[in-house]
């Protein structure tokens, strides 16, 4: 069902009706009586109802708001833009969750030779390069280790597919430590479908010379997200996602 509703994103940006296809409305078919996203219907209006033509499911453009879109239109009319409007969701430990507020738990934490705390509102701020200081965050500290080569740690998440995207800011950083790594520290983010199967979906490395990035993960299919960082067990490293959020 989900897939399907995808493909009406896909093929039914519609600033108009069925006329757009055919002005006769020969091979339209309206017989598509409901729309759920997430289990909740979707408001129709009788005059411009979703329908179906050679094959494919379409639906109006004024669906797209309860979608969880905002769409727009160039001036030529050729271009079609869509914005995330979707209700925000933080993450939390398991342990600490802030009282009526929307959140998602970080389901497993996996650490060899570190620690990850994902913090939400806390009064403990990390501060970045440029001066700026965040207070919701999930911060990886990567302890130096003469036993081994690297040391990697990693939090997984469970979005279960009901969520469109993941965003942050992801940096090297220095809240426990007097100065940055001199060597590279690398996140790698790892999405599991439905079937389990977990598939890497990219690698980003950081240093000195590239310190941080702004990152957007797309959940539509996804069972669960997992953020690995690693670096050299040579020194100590810290990386922070700053201001992580879920977009439903």
């Amino acid at each position: 069902m989900k897939k399907f509703i995808a493909g009406f994103l896909i093929g039914g940006m519609l600033f108009g009706g069925a006329s757009v296809f055919a002005s006769d409305l020969k091979g339209v078919l309206f017989n598509i009586d409901a729309v759920f996203v997430n289990g909740e219907k979707l408001a129709t209006q009788s005059k411009n109802k979703p329908f179906t033509f050679q094959g494919y499911a379409y639906v109006p453009s004024y669906m797209l708001t309860e979608m969880g879109y905002k769409p727009s239109r160039s001036a030529d009319g050729r271009i079609v833009y869509l914005e995330e409007t979707g209700k925000a969701f933080y993450p939390q430990n398991g342990y600490n969750m802030a009282e009526g507020k929307p959140f998602i738990e970080a389901k497993q934490i996996n650490s060899s030779g570190g620690t990850v705390n994902v913090a939400y509102e806390s009064n403990d701020l990390i501060a970045t390069n440029d001066g700026k200081k965040y207070g919701n965050y999930i911060h990886f500290l990567l302890s130096k280790n003469e036993e081994v080569s690297k040391t990697e740690s990693s939090v997984t998440f469970e979005p279960e597919e009901k969520f469109r995207s993941f965003n942050t800011k992801v940096s090297i950083v220095k809240k426990k430590q007097a100065a940055l790594p001199t060597s590279a520290v690398t996140l790698k983010v790892y999405t599991t479908d439905e079937a389990g199967k977990e598939t890497l979906y990219q690698s980003y490395i950081f240093s000195v010379n590239k310190r941080s990035a702004n990152i957007s993960i797309p959940l539509r299919y996804v069972d669960k997200v997992r953020f690995a960082v690693s670096g050299s067990a040579a020194e100590t490293s810290e990386f922070a996602m700053l201001d992580p959020v879920f977009i439903k």
